[in-house]
């Protein structure tokens, strides 16, 4: 009896973890701000106010619909994937009429720029801000956006190769090197 009471709740709680980890809707992601925001479906049109969004979509294989820019330019390392992305205007100073209009599922931000007008892009619809200042608040960040793109192995999968190739980097220097990562806008 106990036995089979043991490989019942084993096989449900095995079950439930599938389901949690394979992404079915409904999921709650919470986010830097430690807001949690639930998502009855799969974001299907996604905007990104800084390039980490539409980077994280690019990886995935998606576009983002919707993307600010700096200088009036967008990075240079998206490339063809941010092509036909409506320009949302500066990254500092989203242009609210025209993502408004844009209506997207998801709009992932940076806090830096998207907090003077958090109540404003949550009126707009679901909305996701992260840090970003360390590698552990990207790593926490793909995955939890990830999610909420309903691609949470890919994203986990993601991280796991970023950090297999820093390791590999590691290896390959000499001694006990202190490196710091610097990303540019091209020609800006």
């Amino acid at each position: 009896m106990f036995k089979t009471l043991w490989y019942t709740l084993s096989a449900l709680l095995l079950i439930n973890g599938m389901k949690a980890y394979s992404n079915t809707f409904p999921v709650t992601v919470t986010d830097d701000r430690n807001k949690h925001v639930i998502f009855e479906k799969k974001p299907n049109s996604v905007a990104s106010v800084s390039v980490f969004g539409a980077d994280l979509l690019a990886a995935l294989g998606k576009k983002a619909t919707g993307l600010s820019t700096l200088n009036h330019k967008q990075s240079a390392f998206l490339g063809k994937q941010t092509q036909r992305a409506l320009d949302l205007g500066e990254v500092h100073e989203t242009n609210m009429e025209l993502l408004t209009k844009l209506d997207p599922d998801l709009t992932i931000g940076i806090r830096t720029y998207t907090e003077p007008f958090e109540k404003k892009f949550e009126e707009i619809g679901k909305f996701l801000a992260y840090d970003l200042v360390t590698y552990e608040d990207s790593i926490r960040a793909i995955e939890s956006a990830g999610t909420a793109l309903g691609e949470q192995a890919n994203a986990i999968k993601l991280n796991e190769n970023f950090a297999a190739r820093l390791h590999t980097y590691k290896e390959k220097a000499s001694g006990n090197l202190t490196v710091v990562m610097l990303w540019h806008w091209g020609g800006m």
